[in-house]
């Protein structure tokens, strides 16, 4: 069905998500968000097959359509103004190449020679002249 993450998911959001991380990895260790955004299971396992995707496999997954590295993040948003900025100019540059690569494929199904298609159309009269064996009577 060719649907990306962005189809379904607004810059503002994309936005959003990835100052609230830099705003959470900022805070004091000792926080409940924090505390729950860098927890783990101690036991157990998830369910095999298709997962609902964790906050952090989403953030992830932003971080890598945004260019910027999943490992680093942490040390680029200790220092927020900055970090904001980054943010705010890789999510945009992101959307320009998204919608470039949108009005090219655009451009390219537009440039297709259109389809070699020819329809024979004769009107038919009755249902019952479909019918094998029927001859059609002349009215008076």
């Amino acid at each position: 069905m060719n649907i990306h993450w962005s189809d379904r998911v607004r810059n503002t959001e994309v936005l959003r998500q990835l100052r609230w991380a830099g705003h959470i990895s900022r805070m004091s260790d000792n926080r409940v968000a924090k505390r729950i955004f860098y927890s783990e299971l101690q036991a157990g396992k998830r369910k095999q097959g298709g997962q609902l995707l964790r906050y952090k496999d989403v953030l992830k997954r932003h971080l890598k359509h945004c260019d910027l590295e999943p490992s680093k993040w942490e040390e680029m948003a200790a220092d927020r103004p900055a970090w904001r900025h980054t943010v705010r100019n890789k999510v945009f540059e992101f959307e320009r190449k998204r919608r470039d690569q949108l009005d090219a494929k655009r451009d390219e199904l537009k440039a297709r020679p259109p389809a070699a298609i020819h329809y024979n159309y004769t009107p038919m009269a009755t249902r019952k002249s479909l019918t094998p064996g029927f001859a059609m009577q002349p009215t008076r």
